[in-house]
């Protein structure tokens, strides 16, 4: 037999849009893949958001924000991010908060995004034999 749960190795990245900032992240098992992939092409456009007729396009917007609270929420399990309180004074970003994932510059939350999509292989299964071959080569 072989174990084919999700790993719980975590990785560390050192940010590249913030010097000296880091995140750990953790690959999704199966089921939050899943939902993920729920989430991101869900009923939601058709049915509206909280049960109101949504726009598409604010509808699809709607599901990109919640789609990225929830990566970020999933995946991140340590960091160095702070946020200033309503008084000046740093605190650690709650990632299992939509409205601290908010509050992340652009290019930090790009980056992090970016760094869960690859490690959750969101654009497709790499083949690790595959040579750059196309299913047509053959040897004739």
């Amino acid at each position: 037999m072989v174990i084919a749960t999700v790993s719980l190795d975590t990785e560390r990245f050192e940010l590249k849009s913030l010097e000296g900032a880091f995140v750990v992240l953790k690959p999704m098992s199966w089921g939050e893949k899943l939902k993920r992939q729920e989430m991101a092409t869900g009923d939601a456009r058709m049915k509206g958001i909280a049960g109101k007729k949504a726009e598409p396009e604010i509808a699809v917007k709607m599901l990109a924000q919640l789609v990225a609270e929830y990566e970020f929420k999933h995946c991140i399990v340590d960091h160095n991010l702070e946020a200033e309180d309503k008084h000046g004074n740093p605190r650690p970003l709650d990632f299992n908060s939509g409205s601290d994932v908010g509050l992340l510059s652009g290019r930090v939350g790009d980056e992090i995004n970016q760094l869960i999509a690859e490690q959750n292989n969101f654009d497709g299964i790499e083949d690790p034999d595959d040579k750059g071959n196309s299913p047509t080569d053959s040897d004739e």
